[in-house]
């Protein structure tokens, strides 16, 4: 969806494969059909070369097929980083949307490729960045500063 068809009511929809996060803006009822066409496009975009692996030597190569990619729920939605478990979006047929499978704005999905399959079977490669890593030892050590401050 292009930013400018964007309405108030559109969710957003977080895409997860290793580090990388693709954000998609969509509808609540649109078809997850749709919506996987609309990820695989932004994938080619992004990242024409295929998406990063756990090694830079490996790039995973963006089907042409909908029908090759497998969608992932956490296990858990309020600690994401437990895992997540195959949802067949594509058993789930073409009225499939956001708001029928309970999906919120903002939900956390991981995606993964059916190539992937002979590497990790069955498996979504979701990886997690940690404080230092998002902020920086220099963000702690601030922190800390700030904490030191309060005391007096």
């Amino acid at each position: 969806m292009a930013i400018d068809d964007a309405q108030p009511s559109d969710w957003t929809l977080l895409f997860k494969h290793g580090r990388q996060t693709i954000l998609l803006l969509v509808a609540p009822l649109t078809p997850v059909t749709q919506i996987l066409e609309e990820l695989l496009s932004t994938i080619k975009d992004r990242y024409s070369d295929g998406l990063p692996g756990p090694k830079p030597s490996i790039k995973y190569l963006t089907p042409d097929s909908i029908h090759d990619v497998f969608v992932g729920i956490p296990k858990d939605i309020y600690e994401p980083s437990k895992g997540f478990q195959d949802l067949d979006v594509h058993k789930e047929g073409s009225k499939a949307s956001p708001a029928t499978l309970d999906w919120k704005d903002g939900s956390i999905l991981a995606f993964r490729f059916a190539k992937e399959d002979e590497q990790t079977p069955s498996q979504f490669w979701v990886e997690w960045s940690s404080y230092d890593e998002q902020y920086g030892t220099e963000a702690m050590d601030e922190d800390e500063d700030e904490e030191e401050g309060d005391d007096e």
